[in-house]
């Protein structure tokens, strides 16, 4: 049996293909392993990062700024209108210098 030149290159051309090929489908499977354990990763850091958060909570939470409130003699602000402000002035007035600068804004 003869092979012809152009059943010859073909056949070549199957053979470069294929090769082709297969190495597409080996890179194809590395990046799915690597998408995979990556979102493994993904998920074991969503949970340190829950953690962390609870940590800090204990420290930087509404129930310990609370607590450090209190104990720096502040009250809760519902509770404010019950207490009188013994030495309340008002804030001086502060008279803004005249100027010879003067800025108009027209809009449209």
């Amino acid at each position: 049996m003869t092979l012809t030149r152009r059943t010859k290159s073909l056949m070549m051309l199957y053979i470069i293909l294929l090769i082709a090929l297969a190495m597409i489908g080996s890179k194809n499977q590395k990046a799915y392993k690597l998408n995979y354990r990556l979102i493994d990763r993904k998920e074991e850091l969503q949970v340190q990062v829950s953690d962390l958060r609870a940590d800090v909570a204990r420290y930087e939470g509404a129930l310990s700024i609370r607590a450090w409130a209190k104990a720096k003699g502040m009250v809760p602000a519902p509770e404010a209108r019950n207490y009188k402000h013994l030495a309340f002035t008002p804030a001086p007035e502060i008279k803004q210098p005249d100027t010879g600068l003067e800025i108009r804004t027209l809009w449209r």
